[in-house]
């Protein structure tokens, strides 16, 4: 059979790749597609690179490949816990060193575990042992913080390997497993890490600064202009992922990020903004879409999108490249596509385009599966500032 092409708008060209596989995320993109940005458009050797929401962190890790600089943002801690575990610079020894010393004094802690949601997705003894390991890596042993987030992140890939839940869509469903051996998971988990840690170390020996911010890129604060900015915001209408994460933001004590998601009612300054005329033209009305989440804002959606790509254009130093993967948003009656309308946004701000390239077409339905309401673009547009 032949291999499956590579679609680089989405995680699975991750899959094969030390590092990078460690946690798959639907809504990522691939390393390829951050390599080829790179390759073509990025002509010095020190560039400095910046991605607005880092997610679990493709674009960081492809820069320390290419030994490139980079700052990335995101509003969710869990988020940036992920890409801090991939892009921290390691030593590798020294891990294994004190992966059963972690272990061991796990054993031994005491925990108290509160009966919560998410004690019916494990068995109570595998649950009890997780929280010993977080009890150990946060409190009970000397680690530095590099350290500590190598072993939460082993906790968090032991965590999947435990549950008794499956993300499907937007909800977690019950699945049957047997009771699981946490210590030894862990132990296989974290030897795995390492060994993909000192392969890619190994492969890319540069010591590129990679600072990663907790913060929504509308409030970041920065001096520095970047050569290139690679990056994919929420789609619009797409919050079921705040959910789907439910699990392992309740496990670590992290609140959903759904309350500073880009289309989450915030105040705004009134502008001329390119969507109103745009979808008026088309006779698209926000009043004409149900949206799934009650807090959440069509209006607010198009002006934090659009704020964030007018602030990341003044971000970019002369002949600067903006790389955005997006789709439109699918809603129960209608789709609502914003290729030509990213592209119109683009040259309101006087980007110019370089690069426009289709992904794929994702399929909408209505509130039952087998009603298909139409089709939406997720596409890569590439803009230089002139």
């Amino acid at each position: 059979m032949a291999k499956k092409k590579e679609l680089w708008s989405t995680f699975r060209g991750n899959n094969d790749f030390p590092v990078y596989n460690w946690f798959y995320f639907t809504e990522a993109f691939s390393r390829g597609l951050v390599r080829n940005i790179f390759l073509k458009y990025v002509q010095k050797p020190n560039a400095e690179v910046l991605d607005p929401f880092c997610g679990t962190g493709t674009t960081l890790l492809v820069s320390k490949e290419f030994g490139f600089n980079a700052i990335g943002t995101d509003v969710s801690p869990y988020m940036c816990q992920i890409s801090r575990s991939k892009t921290n610079s390691y030593d590798s020894s020294k891990l294994a060193e004190l992966l059963p010393k972690v272990i061991e004094n796990a054993k031994e802690a005491q925990v108290n575990v509160e009966k919560k949601w998410l004690n019916k997705f494990f068995y109570s003894d595998n649950l009890n042992d997780l929280y010993k390991l977080k009890e150990t890596i946060q409190k009970n042993i000397k680690l530095s913080e590099t350290e500590k987030d190598f072993f939460i992140a082993v906790l968090i890939k032991t965590l999947e390997a435990t549950t008794r839940s499956q993300k499907q869509g937007s909800s977690l469903r019950m699945k049957k497993i047997e009771k699981k051996d946490v210590f030894a998971i862990y132990n296989r988990v974290a030897n795995n890490f390492i060994k993909d840690i000192t392969k890619f170390q190994k492969k890319n020996p540069s010591e590129s600064k990679i600072e990663i911010n907790n913060v929504d890129f509308l409030d970041f604060k920065t001096n520095k202009k970047f050569d290139v900015i690679v990056t994919s915001p929420p789609y619009l209408n797409k919050t079921e992922y705040t959910r789907r994460m439910g699990i392992e933001l309740d496990f670590l004590g992290y609140e959903s990020i759904l309350s500073q998601h880009l289309g989450i009612t915030k105040e705004y300054e009134e502008k001329e903004w390119v969507y109103k005329d745009f979808f008026e033209e088309l006779r698209i009305y926000p009043e004409d879409y149900k949206m799934f989440n009650q807090n959440y804002s069509w209006e607010n959606y198009f002006k934090s999108l659009e704020m964030f790509v007018e602030k990341s254009k003044d971000l970019l130093k002369e002949k600067g490249i903006l790389a955005i993967v997006i789709a439109g948003g699918c809603f129960p009656n209608k789709p609502v596509d914003i290729y030509n309308y990213m592209q119109k946004l683009y040259r309101s701000l006087g980007l110019e385009i370089i690069d426009l390239k289709i992904d794929r077409e994702i399929q909408c339905h209505g509130k039952e599966r087998t009603n298909k309401t139409g089709k939406i673009k997720e596409f890569t547009i590439i803009g230089r500032k002139s």
